[in-house]
């Protein structure tokens, strides 16, 4: 059987695949997210109101992606923030500067991803990045330019 192609998912991909009904593309791979990206995915999604109009598509997206958690499709990546620290800096501090914020602004799932990207270099992993958002794929592709990357509309494009 051949080897599956492994992913570090960001939930903007995550949920670009939800959306379109393609998340089962998912299983074609070993799909990691760091441990902030599965809070956006799934825990988030359940502390959306029950009176809000977009409850019962919140629900039904979270309830997705704890399924495909629970079953392995989607793993949460332990991330060793003391052993990335200098790559979380630096990632915090370009994309604060690329998106002309603060650095405490920056959503810590995007940290993780730089986080988690350093982990699976380091562990001599064979991986693609997977994620929508322009801006950190840039800063990214700066730190890490031997990583490849995608986009959900490669997956199933």
């Amino acid at each position: 059987m051949p080897r599956r192609k492994v992913l570090l998912a960001d939930s903007s991909s995550l949920i670009a695949l939800d959306r379109t009904g393609k998340l089962s593309v998912l299983r074609e791979f070993v799909t990691f997210v760091p441990p902030a990206v599965k809070k956006e995915i799934v825990d988030k999604a359940l502390a959306v109101r029950p009176d809000s109009p977009f409850y019962p598509d919140a629900l039904a997206s979270a309830n997705r992606f704890r399924y495909f958690i629970e079953r392995g499709d989607i793993q949460v990546l332990t991330i060793d923030h003391a052993s990335h620290g200098g790559v979380l800096d630096r990632a915090r501090r370009r994309l604060a500067r690329l998106e002309d914020s603060r650095e405490d602004r920056v959503p810590k799932a995007d940290l993780e991803m730089a986080a988690g990207t350093a982990q699976l270099v380091e562990d001599g992993q064979d991986f693609e990045v997977l994620c929508e958002d322009r801006a950190l794929v840039k800063v990214l592709k700066q730190i890490f330019p031997q990583v490849s990357y995608l986009t959900s509309e490669d997956l199933v494009g």
